[in-house]
Protein backbone atom coordinates (compact mmCIF):
# COMPACT_ATOMS: atom_id res chain seq x y z
CA UNK A 1 0.00 0.00 0.00
CA UNK A 2 1.37 3.29 -0.64
CA UNK A 3 1.15 6.34 1.77
CA UNK A 4 0.67 9.53 1.04
CA UNK A 5 3.34 12.03 2.98
CA UNK A 6 2.63 15.91 2.95
CA UNK A 7 5.22 18.01 4.14
CA UNK A 8 5.15 22.08 5.38
CA UNK A 9 8.08 23.57 3.91
CA UNK A 10 9.61 25.79 6.79
CA UNK A 11 10.18 29.71 5.17
CA UNK A 12 14.47 29.91 4.29
CA UNK A 13 15.86 31.91 7.23
CA UNK A 14 17.33 34.92 5.77
CA UNK A 15 20.80 36.68 6.06
CA UNK A 16 21.46 40.34 6.70
CA UNK A 17 22.41 41.01 2.82
CA UNK A 18 19.67 39.38 1.66
CA UNK A 19 17.36 41.65 3.50
CA UNK A 20 19.11 44.28 2.93
CA UNK A 21 18.33 43.40 -1.04
CA UNK A 22 14.78 43.36 -0.72
CA UNK A 23 14.65 46.47 1.40
CA UNK A 24 16.66 48.28 -1.29
CA UNK A 25 13.78 46.94 -3.88
CA UNK A 26 11.14 47.79 -2.25
CA UNK A 27 12.79 51.20 -1.51
CA UNK A 28 13.38 51.59 -5.09
CA UNK A 29 9.62 50.49 -5.95
CA UNK A 30 7.98 53.37 -3.20
CA UNK A 31 10.61 56.23 -4.87
CA UNK A 32 8.72 55.91 -8.24
CA UNK A 33 5.82 56.82 -6.76
CA UNK A 34 6.74 59.26 -4.39
CA UNK A 35 4.97 62.10 -6.95
CA UNK A 36 1.74 60.59 -5.25
CA UNK A 37 0.38 63.62 -2.69
CA UNK A 38 -0.61 62.40 0.42
CA UNK A 39 -4.70 63.43 -0.19
CA UNK A 40 -4.76 60.52 -2.87
CA UNK A 41 -2.86 57.61 -0.65
CA UNK A 42 -5.92 59.27 2.06
CA UNK A 43 -8.35 58.67 -0.34
CA UNK A 44 -7.37 55.05 -1.40
CA UNK A 45 -6.96 54.14 1.58
CA UNK A 46 -10.10 55.93 3.63
CA UNK A 47 -8.21 54.55 7.74
CA UNK A 48 -10.86 55.39 10.18
CA UNK A 49 -9.97 57.54 12.41
CA UNK A 50 -9.16 57.80 15.89
CA UNK A 51 -8.62 60.19 18.19
CA UNK A 52 -5.44 57.97 20.31
CA UNK A 53 -2.93 57.22 17.18
CA UNK A 54 -2.22 58.45 13.80
CA UNK A 55 -4.66 56.88 11.30
CA UNK A 56 -1.79 56.40 8.55
CA UNK A 57 1.80 55.92 10.08
CA UNK A 58 2.18 55.60 14.00
CA UNK A 59 6.33 54.74 13.27
CA UNK A 60 8.51 55.93 11.23
CA UNK A 61 12.33 55.66 9.85
CA UNK A 62 14.34 58.18 8.32
CA UNK A 63 17.64 58.76 6.70
CA UNK A 64 18.91 62.25 6.25
CA UNK A 65 21.53 63.18 4.27
CA UNK A 66 21.41 66.92 4.29
CA UNK A 67 24.21 68.98 2.51
CA UNK A 68 27.15 69.78 4.93
CA UNK A 69 26.38 71.89 7.87
CA UNK A 70 28.04 74.57 7.29
CA UNK A 71 27.07 76.75 3.75
CA UNK A 72 28.23 80.60 2.82
CA UNK A 73 26.16 82.26 0.03
CA UNK A 74 28.03 85.22 -0.76
CA UNK A 75 28.40 87.24 2.92
CA UNK A 76 26.33 85.37 4.24
CA UNK A 77 27.41 81.70 6.14
CA UNK A 78 24.64 79.32 7.93
CA UNK A 79 25.00 76.19 10.49
CA UNK A 80 22.71 74.11 11.85
CA UNK A 81 21.07 74.68 15.33
CA UNK A 82 19.56 72.04 16.95
CA UNK A 83 15.95 72.48 18.41
CA UNK A 84 13.38 71.08 19.35
CA UNK A 85 9.41 71.89 19.77
CA UNK A 86 9.16 69.35 22.61
CA UNK A 87 6.15 67.51 20.53
CA UNK A 88 6.29 64.19 18.30
CA UNK A 89 3.93 63.87 15.44
CA UNK A 90 4.15 60.15 15.65
CA UNK A 91 4.39 57.52 18.31
CA UNK A 92 7.81 56.70 17.29
CA UNK A 93 10.17 58.08 14.62
CA UNK A 94 13.71 57.38 14.61
CA UNK A 95 15.94 59.85 12.12
CA UNK A 96 19.24 58.96 11.30
CA UNK A 97 21.93 60.94 9.68
CA UNK A 98 25.14 60.79 7.95
CA UNK A 99 27.98 62.93 9.91
CA UNK A 100 31.70 63.15 9.57
CA UNK A 101 31.61 60.75 12.70
CA UNK A 102 29.53 57.95 11.20
CA UNK A 103 25.42 57.89 11.99
CA UNK A 104 24.09 60.00 14.22
CA UNK A 105 20.42 58.44 15.50
CA UNK A 106 17.64 60.52 17.60
CA UNK A 107 14.49 59.42 18.40
CA UNK A 108 11.14 61.17 19.05
CA UNK A 109 8.54 59.30 21.36
CA UNK A 110 5.02 59.79 22.66
CA UNK A 111 5.36 59.88 26.14
CA UNK A 112 2.15 58.56 26.80
CA UNK A 113 3.43 55.80 25.21
CA UNK A 114 7.28 55.60 25.99
CA UNK A 115 9.61 56.66 29.14
CA UNK A 116 12.88 57.64 28.61
CA UNK A 117 14.21 54.69 30.09
CA UNK A 118 12.61 52.28 27.31
CA UNK A 119 13.72 54.11 24.29
CA UNK A 120 17.39 54.74 25.54
CA UNK A 121 17.27 51.21 25.59
CA UNK A 122 15.65 50.27 22.07
CA UNK A 123 18.40 52.52 20.82
CA UNK A 124 20.78 50.59 22.89
CA UNK A 125 19.35 47.31 20.89
CA UNK A 126 19.83 49.00 17.86
CA UNK A 127 22.98 49.57 18.03
CA UNK A 128 23.86 46.11 19.21
CA UNK A 129 22.39 44.85 15.75
CA UNK A 130 24.35 47.60 13.57
CA UNK A 131 27.18 46.61 15.74
CA UNK A 132 26.86 42.94 14.40
CA UNK A 133 25.98 43.33 11.15
CA UNK A 134 29.44 45.46 10.45
CA UNK A 135 31.11 42.52 12.08
CA UNK A 136 29.41 39.58 9.81
CA UNK A 137 26.66 41.19 7.23
CA UNK A 138 26.52 37.15 6.21
CA UNK A 139 24.95 36.09 9.97
CA UNK A 140 21.54 34.83 9.07
CA UNK A 141 18.73 37.57 11.32
CA UNK A 142 17.94 35.04 14.26
CA UNK A 143 21.18 35.12 15.12
CA UNK A 144 22.07 38.92 15.60
CA UNK A 145 22.66 39.93 19.29
CA UNK A 146 19.51 42.27 20.60
CA UNK A 147 20.73 42.93 24.14
CA UNK A 148 24.07 43.67 25.78
CA UNK A 149 26.44 41.85 27.76
CA UNK A 150 25.01 43.38 31.20
CA UNK A 151 21.47 42.88 29.83
CA UNK A 152 22.25 38.98 28.91
CA UNK A 153 23.62 38.32 32.62
CA UNK A 154 20.43 40.66 34.06
CA UNK A 155 17.50 38.77 31.92
CA UNK A 156 19.61 35.07 32.30
CA UNK A 157 21.29 34.85 35.30
CA UNK A 158 19.95 37.87 37.90
CA UNK A 159 16.21 37.45 37.00
CA UNK A 160 15.99 33.72 36.14
CA UNK A 161 17.75 32.69 39.94
CA UNK A 162 14.75 31.59 41.45
CA UNK A 163 16.22 28.61 43.19
CA UNK A 164 15.57 27.84 46.58
CA UNK A 165 16.67 25.37 49.47
CA UNK A 166 13.04 23.78 50.34
CA UNK A 167 12.93 20.88 52.77
CA UNK A 168 12.47 17.93 50.54
CA UNK A 169 11.81 15.57 53.55
CA UNK A 170 8.72 17.21 55.41
CA UNK A 171 4.85 16.99 55.26
CA UNK A 172 2.37 19.83 55.71
CA UNK A 173 1.57 18.55 59.40
CA UNK A 174 5.40 18.45 60.23
CA UNK A 175 4.95 22.20 59.79
CA UNK A 176 2.37 22.52 62.20
CA UNK A 177 4.43 19.88 64.85
CA UNK A 178 7.79 22.74 64.47
CA UNK A 179 5.59 25.00 65.30
CA UNK A 180 4.47 23.43 67.92
CA UNK A 181 7.92 22.74 69.16
CA UNK A 182 8.75 26.22 69.11
CA UNK A 183 5.48 28.24 70.75
CA UNK A 184 3.00 25.54 72.42
CA UNK A 185 1.87 28.03 74.52
CA UNK A 186 1.26 30.74 71.31
CA UNK A 187 -2.31 31.03 70.06
CA UNK A 188 -2.56 29.18 66.77
CA UNK A 189 -6.39 29.56 65.97
CA UNK A 190 -9.34 32.27 66.58
CA UNK A 191 -12.89 31.80 66.23
CA UNK A 192 -15.01 34.62 66.92
CA UNK A 193 -14.30 34.54 70.99
CA UNK A 194 -12.73 31.00 70.93
CA UNK A 195 -9.24 30.18 70.59
CA UNK A 196 -6.94 27.64 70.63
CA UNK A 197 -2.89 27.25 71.19
CA UNK A 198 -0.52 25.02 68.97
CA UNK A 199 -0.34 22.82 72.37
CA UNK A 200 -3.75 22.71 72.67
CA UNK A 201 -4.41 22.41 68.84
CA UNK A 202 -1.77 19.25 68.41
CA UNK A 203 -3.50 17.52 70.94
CA UNK A 204 -6.91 17.42 69.83
CA UNK A 205 -5.77 16.57 66.04
CA UNK A 206 -3.60 13.84 67.54
CA UNK A 207 -6.79 12.15 68.86
CA UNK A 208 -8.20 12.36 65.60
CA UNK A 209 -5.16 11.10 63.99
CA UNK A 210 -5.34 8.02 66.39
CA UNK A 211 -9.07 7.44 65.72
CA UNK A 212 -8.63 7.11 62.22
CA UNK A 213 -5.67 4.63 62.44
CA UNK A 214 -7.62 2.59 64.04
CA UNK A 215 -9.74 2.49 61.80
CA UNK A 216 -6.98 1.25 59.61
CA UNK A 217 -6.74 4.74 57.72
CA UNK A 218 -3.34 5.23 55.92
CA UNK A 219 -1.10 6.86 53.77
CA UNK A 220 -3.22 7.53 50.27
CA UNK A 221 -6.49 7.29 52.28
CA UNK A 222 -8.75 9.65 51.23
CA UNK A 223 -11.22 11.13 54.37
CA UNK A 224 -14.28 13.20 53.27
CA UNK A 225 -14.07 16.95 55.82
CA UNK A 226 -17.44 18.35 55.77
CA UNK A 227 -17.46 21.11 58.16
CA UNK A 228 -18.91 24.98 58.90
CA UNK A 229 -16.13 27.32 59.56
CA UNK A 230 -15.22 26.42 63.39
CA UNK A 231 -12.50 25.31 65.83
CA UNK A 232 -13.57 21.45 64.61
CA UNK A 233 -12.74 22.43 61.06
CA UNK A 234 -9.11 23.02 61.63
CA UNK A 235 -8.81 20.25 64.02
CA UNK A 236 -10.23 18.03 61.57
CA UNK A 237 -8.37 18.80 58.52
CA UNK A 238 -4.80 18.57 61.01
CA UNK A 239 -5.92 15.22 62.49
CA UNK A 240 -6.70 14.02 59.08
CA UNK A 241 -2.93 14.46 57.79
CA UNK A 242 -1.43 13.62 60.65
CA UNK A 243 -2.89 10.43 60.41
CA UNK A 244 -1.11 9.88 57.02
CA UNK A 245 -4.50 10.37 54.83
CA UNK A 246 -5.83 13.02 52.54
CA UNK A 247 -8.41 15.26 53.12
CA UNK A 248 -11.04 16.13 50.39
CA UNK A 249 -13.06 19.00 51.21
CA UNK A 250 -16.62 19.28 51.18
CA UNK A 251 -18.77 22.72 51.78
CA UNK A 252 -21.58 22.00 53.66
CA UNK A 253 -23.48 24.74 51.21
CA UNK A 254 -22.52 22.89 48.42
CA UNK A 255 -25.78 21.24 46.37
CA UNK A 256 -27.08 17.96 46.82
CA UNK A 257 -25.76 16.51 44.27
CA UNK A 258 -22.26 17.88 44.59
CA UNK A 259 -21.76 16.29 48.02
CA UNK A 260 -22.74 13.26 46.58
CA UNK A 261 -20.51 13.27 43.55
CA UNK A 262 -17.54 13.88 45.58
CA UNK A 263 -17.88 11.52 47.87
CA UNK A 264 -18.92 8.47 45.67
CA UNK A 265 -16.03 10.26 42.82
CA UNK A 266 -13.38 9.98 45.71
CA UNK A 267 -14.32 7.05 47.37
CA UNK A 268 -13.48 8.59 50.66
CA UNK A 269 -13.73 5.92 53.25
CA UNK A 270 -14.08 8.37 56.06
CA UNK A 271 -16.53 11.47 56.61
CA UNK A 272 -15.70 13.50 58.84
CA UNK A 273 -18.10 16.28 60.08
CA UNK A 274 -21.15 17.13 62.50
CA UNK A 275 -24.29 15.88 63.82
CA UNK A 276 -26.31 19.03 62.48
CA UNK A 277 -24.57 18.47 59.62
CA UNK A 278 -24.97 14.68 59.37
CA UNK A 279 -29.04 14.88 58.52
CA UNK A 280 -28.35 16.65 55.33
CA UNK A 281 -26.23 14.49 53.92
CA UNK A 282 -26.81 12.52 50.81
CA UNK A 283 -26.59 8.77 50.93
CA UNK A 284 -23.12 7.04 51.13
CA UNK A 285 -20.65 4.54 52.44
CA UNK A 286 -18.20 6.17 54.60
CA UNK A 287 -17.57 5.30 57.62
CA UNK A 288 -18.35 8.76 59.81
CA UNK A 289 -16.71 10.56 62.77
CA UNK A 290 -19.10 13.46 64.35
CA UNK A 291 -16.88 15.79 66.27
CA UNK A 292 -19.40 17.24 68.18
CA UNK A 293 -21.15 14.12 69.05
CA UNK A 294 -18.25 11.53 69.40
CA UNK A 295 -16.43 14.03 71.98
CA UNK A 296 -16.02 11.41 74.36
CA UNK A 297 -14.74 8.73 72.24
CA UNK A 298 -12.62 10.71 70.73
CA UNK A 299 -11.35 12.34 74.25
CA UNK A 300 -9.92 8.77 75.43
CA UNK A 301 -7.84 8.60 72.32
CA UNK A 302 -3.75 8.75 72.62
CA UNK A 303 -2.60 12.52 72.43
CA UNK A 304 1.41 12.28 71.31
CA UNK A 305 1.69 12.92 67.64
CA UNK A 306 1.52 9.32 65.57
CA UNK A 307 4.47 8.26 63.85
CA UNK A 308 3.16 7.53 60.41
CA UNK A 309 5.44 6.38 57.53
CA UNK A 310 4.85 8.92 55.21
CA UNK A 311 6.88 11.05 52.47
CA UNK A 312 6.23 14.20 50.69
CA UNK A 313 5.23 12.69 48.12
CA UNK A 314 1.92 11.26 49.52
CA UNK A 315 -1.09 13.17 49.23
CA UNK A 316 -1.88 15.89 50.75
CA UNK A 317 -5.60 16.50 50.03
CA UNK A 318 -7.93 16.13 46.54
CA UNK A 319 -9.80 18.94 45.20
CA UNK A 320 -12.39 19.53 43.10
CA UNK A 321 -12.85 22.05 40.38
CA UNK A 322 -16.06 23.91 39.88
CA UNK A 323 -17.32 21.51 37.00
CA UNK A 324 -18.38 25.18 34.86
CA UNK A 325 -17.35 23.26 31.97
CA UNK A 326 -18.54 19.50 32.40
CA UNK A 327 -17.98 17.05 35.49
CA UNK A 328 -16.09 18.52 38.32
CA UNK A 329 -12.35 17.02 38.36
CA UNK A 330 -10.18 15.85 41.18
CA UNK A 331 -6.90 17.40 41.63
CA UNK A 332 -4.75 15.60 43.67
CA UNK A 333 -2.09 17.85 45.52
CA UNK A 334 0.83 15.91 46.94
CA UNK A 335 2.70 17.26 50.61
CA UNK A 336 5.95 18.38 48.81
CA UNK A 337 3.89 20.78 46.62
CA UNK A 338 2.13 22.74 49.86
CA UNK A 339 5.20 22.85 51.64
CA UNK A 340 7.59 24.66 48.90
CA UNK A 341 4.60 27.27 48.76
CA UNK A 342 4.24 27.62 52.40
CA UNK A 343 8.02 28.03 51.90
CA UNK A 344 8.00 30.38 48.96
CA UNK A 345 5.38 32.88 51.29
CA UNK A 346 7.45 32.94 54.29
CA UNK A 347 10.02 34.24 51.72
CA UNK A 348 7.62 36.66 49.58
CA UNK A 349 6.52 38.21 52.64
CA UNK A 350 8.10 39.10 56.31
CA UNK A 351 7.30 37.85 59.62
CA UNK A 352 4.79 40.07 60.53
CA UNK A 353 2.72 40.05 57.46
CA UNK A 354 2.31 36.68 57.93
CA UNK A 355 1.60 37.02 62.12
CA UNK A 356 -1.98 36.06 61.33
CA UNK A 357 -3.96 34.48 58.32
CA UNK A 358 -7.49 35.57 57.84
CA UNK A 359 -9.29 31.92 56.52
CA UNK A 360 -11.62 34.16 54.40
CA UNK A 361 -11.65 31.30 51.95
CA UNK A 362 -13.03 27.98 51.77
CA UNK A 363 -11.19 24.64 52.76
CA UNK A 364 -12.47 23.99 48.74
CA UNK A 365 -9.95 26.22 47.47
CA UNK A 366 -6.59 25.79 47.51
CA UNK A 367 -5.40 28.99 49.15
CA UNK A 368 -6.37 28.00 52.30
CA UNK A 369 -3.42 25.80 52.83
CA UNK A 370 -1.87 29.09 54.21
CA UNK A 371 -3.51 28.41 57.21
CA UNK A 372 -0.34 26.04 57.62
CA UNK A 373 2.24 28.99 57.10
Amino acid sequence: MNEAKSTVARPKERHFRELLGRVREAALGAYSHQDVPIKRVVEEFQPRRELSRSPMVQIMFALQNPPPSYIKIGELSMNPMEFHNGTSKLDLPLFMGETPQGLVAVAEYNTDLFDKETVDRMLGHLQMILEEIVISPERRLSELLLLTADEQKRLLLEWNCTQRAYPRDQCLHHLIEAQVERTPDGVAVVFVNQRLTYGELNSRANRIAHRLLALGVGPESLIGLCMERSLDMVIGLLGILKAGAAYVPIDPTYPRERIEFILRDSRSVVLITTQSLLESMPKHGAHVICLDHDKENLARCRPDNPAVPLCPQNLAYLIYTSGSTGVPKAVAIEHSSVVTFVHWVRDAFSRDEMAGVLASTSICFDLSVLLTS
